[in-house]
């Protein structure tokens, strides 16, 4: 939670709202695990994934409810697109944890002729 507090510019108080979407997000990732993985060894890297993971989700739900644009007179306003970083970020994080990954739309299969 503090590192997606930290991703997210959240008080703790804040971050703790998501706090149901990121056990789902830890449990998405473990169910994802190797057998061979050893949290107490990698389990930084697990946490840095679910934290980008749940702030990938985040920056989508927040684009959802914005509006990007509005006007005031002479003055215009557009907001940003974060969830373009946010995926990056999310992609970046399960890379460095992708060797403990099971890839399960991937498999190596011999054919006989």
């Amino acid at each position: 939670m503090e590192q997606f507090a930290g991703l997210a510019g959240l008080s703790e108080e804040d971050a703790a709202e998501w706090s149901g979407m990121a056990k789902v997000c830890l449990s998405q990732l473990r169910g994802l695990l190797k057998q061979n993985f050893d949290e107490e060894a990698q389990g930084d890297l697990l946490c840095t994934a679910a934290a980008s993971l749940l702030f990938y989700r985040y920056a989508l739900v927040r684009k959802a409810r914005a509006e990007e644009s509005f006007s005031a007179g002479d003055l215009s306003v557009k907001t940003g697109d974060g969830t373009a970083a946010a995926r990056t970020l999310w992609e970046e994080s399960r890379g460095a944890l992708a060797p403990w990954l099971e890839s399960p739309g991937f498999v190596f299969e011999r054919m006989r002729g």
